[in-house]
C-alpha cells in the first residue's frame, strides 16, 4: 500500500490522476479520466464529473448531473447530489500526519479521518483508520472507512451513470446471485416482452452455490470468478472469467437484485456481511434500485444436505427464510424492493400441481421457474401480470409435455391442464404473496376445492322430460353420480376441472332452465377442463333462434365401461372429479 497525503496536498493528488480543474469561485469542475469508449450509444460523460468550490454546493452555484459529487475546499467536506439534493458524505481534512510526510505507511500517529491513501488495488480492511480516504489508481474508484469497513463512494474512470425504470419502455436487471437466480431469470425476458416491455436486459452473474459472503470476496478482490449470462434479444449468451465489477458498469441498469444461497437463506447470522457486499456494489450503480430475491423452501422428499438445517422439513425450511426475510432485510429498511419469490412457489404447491415444482428437490422445474420469473417481476418490479399470455413450451419432460397448441401435461399426476389454467395457478400464486408475503395463506395440504354434493344418478339437458331434473330413478341410474348445479358465481372463472384416468365426465348446462338441445360431448378421463368466458358462453345453447351461453351448469361421471359404481364413498367420489379454484 503506497503512502498517504497531506489534505493540503489533495488538490495534487487529484490532479496527478488526470483530473482537470476548469472554472472559478463556486463552481469550479473537476472532470474524470477518460474512460474506454462508450458502451450501446452512451457518450460516457455523465456522473463522471467532481466539482470543487469554497463553502457547500447549493444548487445555483454548481451545475451537476445526479451521482457528482463536490468538495468544499474550506471546510474538506465531501458531499454526493442525488434525488434529494446534496448529501453530506464524509469529512476529509487532515487532523495530523507524521512529522516527516514522508509517505511511509506508518501511520499510527494519524487522527481519526485524517489521511487520504492511494494505491494499487481494493484496500484491505485492516489498513487505515475510520474516515480515512483511498483511491485505487488501476479502478478509479474512490474509497471511504466507515465503522472499520472500507466502501466505494465514486469512481472517476469516466463510467455512465443508471438510470432509474420509470416506465419507460426500457427495462435491465441484473442478478448478482447463484443458481437461483438462474431459475429465477429463466423467462424473464420473455415474461417482460409479453407485458409489453419493449426493451428487455436480464443480466445474472452465476456462481453455484455461491453465498452472499463468497461474493463478498470476490467483489473485494475483482476476480474474475463469475459465469456471466445475459439476454437482450430472447437467447441468452454466456461469457465465462467476468468480474462483478464490469457486469455493474457495463450497463445502466434499473434494478440490482441479490440473495443468499439456498441453504442458508433462513440462517439470519449468515447476513451479517450484505451491508458490506451492497456498499461496494451499490456506488458502481448509484441509480439502481436494489432488490433482494427471496428464495424457496424446498421439495418435501429433497436430499440436499442443507436440508438437514431446517429438519428436512420444508414448512420449517419456509417459515425460517421467510421469517429471516422479513426481519432482516424488510424491517431493517436495507432494501427498497423485496421479490417474494419464496412464497409464490410456496402458493403454487397448494394448487392441483403440488410439491411438483422442482426438478431435483431444490431447483426449480420450468414451471416453478415461471412462477418465480412472475414473482419478481409483479412483487418487486410492479408489473401488472394481468393480461399475461406467454407460457414457455419447454416445460421438464419429466413434469411437463406439451401436447398440442393448448394444454401442458402433467404427466406425474395424469393431469393435462390447459394453458389458460396453467397462467391462471402461476397468477394466482404470485398475486397471493403480494398480498401476504411471508405467510403462504394456504397449504398444499389445504387446497381449495369447491366441495362437490354428491348424487347418484345424472343430467340430461337434451331429455325431452327431465331435461332439468336429476334421472334417479332408472336402471342405468346406478352407472352414474351427478353433482350440484353452478353459476357462474359458484364456478368462477379461472376454476379447474379434473377427471381422472378411467372415467368419463359429462357437461350439461341450460340457460334458464330451459332445454338444450346441443348438450356438449363427454371428456375422458385424464384430462382437465378450465373455466373461462368462452366455457360460458359455449355455443349450441338456443334462445329464440340465437346461439347463446349456459348460466348454469352440473356434471355427472361414469366409469368408462359404464358399470355400476353406486357404492363408490364420498372420498372416493372426490378423488376421481375435483374442481380446483385458484386463490387470488
Amino acid at each position: 500500500m503506497k503512502g498517504f497525503l497531506k489534505i493540503a496536498c489533495l488538490l495534487l493528488l487529484l490532479m496527478s490522476l488526470a483530473v482537470i480543474f476548469t472554472g472559478c469561485g463556486g463552481d469550479d469542475v473537476i472532470k474524470g479520466i477518460n474512460g474506454s469508449d462508450g458502451r450501446d450509444g452512451t457518450d460516457g460523460k455523465d456522473g463522471t464529473v467532481w466539482h470543487t468550490g469554497e463553502g457547500a454546493p447549493d444548487g445555483k452555484s454548481v451545475s451537476a448531473s445526479l451521482g457528482d459529487f463536490y468538495l468544499d475546499t474550506e471546510s474538506a467536506d465531501v458531499y454526493k447530489l442525488s434525488d434529494d439534493g446534496w448529501s453530506y458524505l464524509l469529512n476529509i481534512k487532515g487532523e495530523s500526519v507524521n512529522d516527516n510526510g514522508s509517505g511511509n505507511d506508518d501511520a499510527e500517529d494519524s487522527a481519526v479521518g485524517s489521511l487520504f491513501y492511494t494505491g494499487e488495488g481494493a484496500p484491505n480492511n485492516a489498513f487505515g483508520k475510520n474516515g480515512d480516504v483511498y483511491f485505487d489508481t488501476l479502478a478509479k474508484d474512490v474509497w471511504h472507512k466507515n465503522e472499520d469497513i472500507w466502501s466505494i463512494i465514486g469512481n472517476m474512470s469516466g463510467e455512465v451513470l443508471k438510470q432509474e425504470w420509470e416506465e419507460d419502455s426500457v427495462l435491465k436487471i441484473l442478478f448478482i446471485g447463484n443458481s437461483f437466480s438462474v431459475d429465477t431469470a429463466r423467462y424473464m425476458y420473455d415474461v417482460a416482452k409479453n407485458l409489453g416491455v419493449e426493451n428487455v436486459k436480464i443480466g445474472n452473474l452465476y456462481i453455484g452455490g455461491c453465498s452472499i459472503d463468497k461474493h463478498l470476496g470476490n467483489v473485494k478482490e475483482n476476480l474474475p470468478a463469475y459465469t456471466y449470462y445475459v439476454n437482450d434479444s430472447g437467447e441468452w449468451q454466456t461469457f465465462t472469467d467476468y468480474t462483478a465489477k464490469d457486469a455493474l458498469l457495463s450497463e445502466n441498469w434499473d434494478y440490482i437484485s441479490y440473495q443468499q444461497v439456498s441453504d442458508s437463506s433462513g440462517v439470519a447470522s449468515s447476513y451479517e456481511r450484505l451491508d458490506e457486499l451492497v456498499s461496494l456494489t451499490e456506488p458502481l450503480c448509484p441509480k439502481a434500485k436494489l432488490l433482494f430475491n427471496m428464495t424457496w423452501a424446498y421439495d418435501r422428499e429433497s436430499t440436499h444436505s442443507g436440508f438437514l438445517n431446517y429438519d428436512s422439513n420444508q414448512k420449517t425450511m419456509y417459515y425460517a427464510i421467510a421469517d429471516t426475510v422479513e426481519s432482516v432485510i424488510a424491517e431493517s429498511g436495507k432494501f427498497e424492493l423485496i421479490s417474494y419469490t419464496g412464497t409464490a412457489i410456496q402458493n403454487a404447491r397448494a394448487s392441483i400441481i403440488g410439491d411438483n415444482l422442482t426438478r431435483d428437490g431444490y431447483h426449480l422445474s420450468n414451471f416453478g421457474r415461471y412462477v418465480a420469473c412472475l414473482a419478481l417481476l409483479h412483487t418487486a418490479v410492479g408489473l401488472n401480470i394481468d393480461p399475461l399470455s406467454y407460457i414457455p413450451e419447454d416445460f421438464d419432460a419429466n413434469i411437463y409435455n406439451p401436447e398440442g397448441s393448448e394444454t401442458v401435461r402433467l404427466s406425474d399426476l395424469g393431469i393435462t391442464l390447459t394453458k389458460d389454467a396453467a397462467i391462471e395457478i402461476a397468477k394466482a400464486a404470485v398475486k397471493d404473496a403480494a398480498k401476504t408475503p411471508f405467510e403462504s395463506s394456504f397449504s398444499e395440504e389445504e387446497r381449495k376445492y369447491i366441495e362437490i354434493l354428491w348424487q347418484n344418478g345424472c343430467y340430461r339437458s337434451d331429455n325431452n322430460e327431465y331435461y332439468y331434473s336429476l334421472i334417479s330413478n332408472i336402471s342405468t341410474s346406478s352407472q352414474y353420480f351427478a353433482t350440484q348445479k353452478f353459476t357462474k358465481e359458484t364456478l368462477p372463472i379461472g376454476a379447474v376441472i379434473v377427471i381422472a384416468e378411467g372415467y368419463t365426465l359429462s357437461i350439461d348446462g341450460w340457460f334458464n332452465a330451459g332445454k338444450n338441445d346441443n348438450r356438449p360431448d363427454e371428456i375422458s378421463g385424464g384430462a382437465t377442463v378450465t373455466v373461462d368466458e368462452s366455457f360460458w358462453d359455449s355455443p349450441g345453447v338456443t334462445s329464440g333462434g340465437v346461439e347463446i351461453g349456459f348460466n348454469e351448469v352440473a356434471f355427472s361421471i361414469r366409469r368408462d365401461d359404464f358399470s355400476d359404481i353406486s357404492a363408490l364413498t364420498e372420498s372416493e367420489l372426490n378423488e376421481i372429479f375435483k374442481i380446483y379454484i385458484p386463490q387470488i
